[in-house]
């Protein structure tokens, strides 16, 4: 009985692959993400077909939106321009990379062009914009704001958001070694000698947790 309904199973499956390869089929890349397939049926016509490359970015995009990310960082990182990309939206698109991929910069616009731009909460003149210089444009006016502010303002809305408990913060902390003299290092993070090490030179990273 089950190989008679599994032989049944596989001639059904042949059918439809003999009528799937006999039927007329034009595959057009169009420019961006959408990849549009048009098949020719017998007695229905032209069917269109448009697939869309999303993968894990709407669900990205959603707690981005939430945590208010573009919103907080066009804030802090002010520009002098109008541009068609804001640094919110540029580093908001760094953080899906990292999250799914960690390209390095250079290889942006090659891991960008066959995702659909609405996943990414982009337009599509906003996705072509998106190059290394831009993106290092935009991590290089972070790091002169400062990105304490920053995470501040995500820290805060993320406790209100999910509820979560504060009345316990965990530390982890690690140390980064150097080497030279570092002697301008005045302020935070400064670079000094440690007390497990009187040797080399380091500074404290340290980040937290709550239970």
């Amino acid at each position: 009985m089950k190989s008679g309904y599994i032989s049944g199973q596989l001639s059904l499956l042949k059918i439809i692959c003999n009528a799937v390869e006999r039927a007329p089929m034009a595959t057009k890349r169009r420019p961006g993400s959408t990849t549009s397939v048009r098949r020719l049926l017998k007695g229905v016509g032209v069917q269109v077909l448009e697939i869309h490359r999303l993968g894990a970015h709407p669900l990205i995009q959603f707690f981005l939106g939430k945590l208010g990310v573009v919103r907080i960082l066009d804030k802090h990182i002010h520009s002098n321009r109008d541009g068609t990309l804001s640094h919110g939206e540029a580093i908001g698109l760094l953080v899906h990379n990292v999250l799914v991929s960690r390209d390095p910069l250079y290889r942006l616009s090659d891991w960008i062009e066959p995702i659909d731009p609405a996943s990414l909460g982009l337009s599509e003149d906003q996705k072509l914009a998106i190059n290394d210089d831009r993106i290092a444009r935009v991590l290089d006016q972070l790091a002169e704001y400062g990105g304490r502010g920053v995470f501040f303002q995500l820290a805060l809305r993320s406790i209100k958001l999910f509820s979560l408990q504060t009345d316990r913060v965990h530390f982890d902390t690690t140390s980064v070694t150097f080497c030279g003299e570092y002697r301008g290092s005045r302020q935070a993070p400064r670079i000094t000698h440690g007390h497990n090490n009187y040797v080399v030179r380091r500074f404290m990273w340290r980040s937290q947790r709550n239970s």
